[in-house]
């Protein structure tokens, strides 16, 4: 009934399904592992950078709480020391917007602290950009993100980080 010919293509295209399914598996596999690498390694950058702006955020809630500072009564130590804090934000948001951290753990973990130091800080912030129009450029689109996907969440009662 079958000759040699058929059976030896019945092998082959049995093993080429098995290729493609292994090939289909160690793919999902390979961007599972991916995803949990940047969801972890945005935690532990978030953590190691807590830190250096700690003392920062507390010297600027003794001068400003929780209101917008006001230029006028900013000495230059200040002002460097927003600089700074900003710096830090910038450096962590350029890597949030390209990808390489995960905006989704960012939100959770930061993302309210994130929208209102922005807002806190933007008199500082409108008054580099006057300078150049891209200082605090990441920082700014970073949380005008954060804004927009809180507004969209606003009434979900379960949160949409995938787990891998």
């Amino acid at each position: 009934m079958f000759n040699q010919f058929d059976i030896n293509s019945l092998i082959q295209i049995a093993m080429l399904i098995v290729i493609s399914i292994q090939l289909y598996l160690l793919n999902k596999t390979y961007k599972a592992d991916h995803e949990r690498r940047k969801k972890q390694s945005t935690v532990e950058y978030i953590n190691s950078i807590r830190n250096d702006y700690r003392m920062l955020n507390n010297k600027l809630n003794e001068k400003f709480p929780q209101k917008a500072i006001v230029l006028e009564e900013i000495d230059d130590k200040t002002a460097k020391e927003i600089s700074l804090l900003l710096s830090i934000l910038e450096h962590m948001s350029v890597g949030v917007n390209t990808g390489v951290y995960d905006f989704e753990i960012l939100n959770r973990m930061s993302g309210s602290y994130l929208v209102n130091r922005y807002h806190q800080l933007y008199p500082h912030i409108q008054k580099s950009q006057e300078k150049s129009p891209t200082f605090f450029m990441e920082f700014e689109q970073l949380c005008a993100r954060i804004e927009k996907s809180r507004k969209a969440n606003f009434h979900s009662k379960k949160g949409n980080i995938t787990y891998s």
